[in-house]
């Protein structure tokens, strides 16, 4: 077992690049690729081609691209799209959208292999990448339990956990965050939706005249979000 520490530092982007860039033929085999906001990249042809690891931006990713909305999760920095415990072909067809205009690192898989045989023989960097995975995966099957101005209310705790407040008590929301965006994350509609957010913005809880949108009374939308059983990740 490692400290959360160690395990975070470890297989951090930065700390990733670096161990990469201890081989010699590195800008051979590694280039960051720009994906525009809106377009969609299908992955199932780049496994054991390509890795992928997030440099900066967001993107929505689905497990399948034939599977309903309902499986997908938010990747950003230092997620790895196709990091997987096993060599076998895929049977699905993973998809990324972007969100925002977004960075990754495209590295080819075999040179990726190589570095991380030698640098990180105790696999910390793809057991951290599953953790992370099933934290979101848990998500997801949190939000399924929820009704839906609860998971709206839910995916606005996912949208800022862990963030940095912007000020005392107010919290800042992705810049890409819209009614369609959050009724998606949410499986329900874009109306309903703007229902919640209204009551958001009467309560004085959330502002969105303009981007980003913020939370700007912490202490009373954890007071809500507690008194309406939403659960916290």
């Amino acid at each position: 077992m490692y400290s959360k520490d160690t395990f975070d530092d470890f297989a951090s982007l930065n700390n990733i690049i670096k161990l990469l860039k201890k081989d010699s033929s590195f800008n051979s085999h590694c280039q960051q690729e720009k994906i525009m906001k809106g377009d969609t990249v299908e992955l199932a042809d780049a496994y054991n081609v390509y890795f992928y690891i997030i440099q900066s931006g967001c993107m929505k990713y689905n497990h399948d691209l034939n599977s309903t909305d309902e499986f997908q999760f938010l990747i950003s920095t230092g997620d790895m799209p196709l990091m997987r415990p096993y060599v076998q072909d895929l049977h699905h067809r993973p998809v990324c959208t972007a969100l925002v205009d977004t960075i990754w690192w495209k590295i080819d898989f075999p040179f990726f292999k190589k570095c991380l045989l030698v640098e990180d023989p105790k696999n910390i960097i793809l057991v951290h990448q599953i953790e992370l995975t099933r934290k979101k995966l848990y998500g997801n099957y949190l939000k399924n339990l929820l009704s839906s101005r609860q998971r709206v209310l839910f995916s606005l705790v996912e949208l800022i956990a862990g963030k940095v407040p912007r000020e005392a008590n107010v919290m800042e929301l992705p810049d890409y965050l819209n009614y369609n965006i959050l009724a998606e994350l949410s499986a329900t509609s874009k109306n309903y939706t703007s229902d919640i957010l209204s009551d958001l913005r009467k309560q004085d809880i959330l502002v969105s005249t303009k981007k980003p949108w913020i939370i700007a009374d912490i202490e009373k939308f954890r007071a809500l979000t507690t008194s309406e059983d939403i659960p916290y990740l």
